[in-house]
C-alpha cells in the first residue's frame, strides 16, 4: 500500500495515521491562503466522508489539522467550540441537500408517472421517444441515490 492517496489536485492528501495498523486518513495539506475555514473544511469533509473508512472521529482530527495550520493562535477550547459549530453548520448543509433530492426524485417520479400514462396509448413512433426519456429519468433517479449513499445504482444505457 502506498503512504499516500491523493484525493483532490494539489490540496489534499489522505496517508495512514499513528493509529498503528488502522488505516484512518489523516490530512497532508498543502499551504495556500484561506478566506474561510468553515468552507475550506466542507471541500476536505466532503472528500473524507466519501471514504469507505470514514469514521466520525476522522472529521475532528482532519477538521484540528487544518485548524493547526491555518488559525494555530487558537486553545484548544476554542478549536473544539469550532468543531461543534462546524458539525451544526455542516448538518444543516446535508440536511438541505437531502432536502433538494428528494424533491427532485418526487418531481421525476411524477414526471415518469405522466409518461407511463402517455405511453399505454402512444403510437409506436412516440413510444421509442417516451421510452428514451423513461431511460433519461431512471438513470437520474439512479444518480441521485448514488450520490447521497456513494454506493452504485445500475442503470440503464
Amino acid at each position: 500500500m502506498s503512504k499516500r492517496c491523493v484525493l483532490a489536485q494539489d490540496s489534499v492528501n489522505v496517508m495512514p495515521d499513528h493509529y498503528h495498523g488502522f488505516s484512518h486518513p489523516v490530512l497532508d495539506l498543502v499551504p495556500k491562503a484561506v478566506t474561510h475555514l468553515f468552507a475550506e473544511f466542507n471541500q476536505i469533509a466532503d472528500k473524507l466522508r466519501s471514504h469507505p473508512r470514514h469514521v466520525a472521529a476522522d472529521d475532528e482530527i482532519a477538521f484540528r489539522q487544518l485548524q493547526q495550520r491555518r488559525r494555530p493562535d487558537l486553545s484548544d477550547a476554542q478549536c473544539l467550540d469550532l468543531i461543534s459549530e462546524w458539525r451544526d453548520a455542516y448538518q444543516t448543509r446535508l440536511d438541505l441537500k437531502t432536502a433538494e433530492t428528494r424533491a427532485r426524485v418526487a418531481e421525476l417520479l411524477r414526471k415518469r408517472d405522466a409518461l407511463f400514462t402517455e405511453r399505454a396509448s402512444a403510437s409506436p413512433d412516440a413510444i421509442s421517444r417516451i421510452d428514451a426519456r423513461l431511460r433519461d429519468i431512471g438513470n437520474e433517479i439512479a444518480a441521485s441515490f448514488e450520490a447521497r449513499d456513494c454506493l452504485a445504482v445500475a442503470t440503464l444505457r
